[in-house]
């Protein structure tokens, strides 16, 4: 069948969710005019959230997409084909701790020194949303730290030196992919903590 997009009121904050659905006649459907703005930026607990869908503006509200909401705060939702209805599951601590094991064991990261050598940051100032404004080659950027991007190594350091190591996600936020090719690549086993360079 035709798949579209509902529309869900959500509790407390005034917003509208989405998921993507199919069943519904047309006639079950009300018009409303709505502006998407895919540079708007939703964070939860200070990280940037990923979202499947842009945040659309409808009557001054802003309206988020309920699959990619729903699975930041640890829900499982799914779309009942029967009942014509949206649901929502919590999903288990040790369901989310391997989600997020798995999302940090795919990352790419590269040593910070490295890249500073050749790119310095000067730092302006730290947010309290997990947020940095720094400026690299006279230009001002604000650099967001998500969960996993940053990483100490304390395994293999040598004598007293410090290792830290940051995620490609937050590089290219000032970087070009094509500066990053210049230096070493690594992954990091979430549950070893030991870091493999790879090519």
């Amino acid at each position: 069948m035709k798949k579209t997009n509902i529309f869900i009121l959500g509790i407390t904050v005034g917003i509208i969710t989405v998921v993507s659905t199919s069943g519904f006649a047309s006639s079950k459907f009300e018009k409303v005019e709505a502006y998407l703005n895919p540079s708007m930026p939703v964070t939860l607990d200070g990280n940037k959230l990923d979202l499947d869908k842009p945040v659309a503006i409808i009557d001054g509200n802003s309206y988020l997409p309920l699959k990619s909401i729903g699975q930041a705060l640890g829900k499982e939702v799914n779309w009942n084909e029967q009942t014509n209805s949206i649901e929502l599951k919590s999903t288990t601590t040790s369901t989310i701790s391997n989600k997020k094991k798995n999302a940090i064991d795919e990352k790419i990261y590269y040593k910070y020194m490295d890249v500073y050598s050749k790119y310095p940051v000067t730092f302006q100032k730290h947010n309290s949303d997990s947020s940095a404004v720094i400026i690299v080659n006279e230009k001002e950027y604000q650099v967001h730290i998500g969960e996993g991007d940053i990483y100490i190594d304390t395994l293999n350091k040598a004598a007293d030196e410090t290792v830290t190591y940051n995620s490609s996600e937050v590089f290219l936020q000032y970087l070009t992919e094509e500066q990053l090719k210049e230096f070493q690549k690594y992954r990091i086993n979430s549950t070893t903590k030991m870091f493999t360079p790879i090519n």
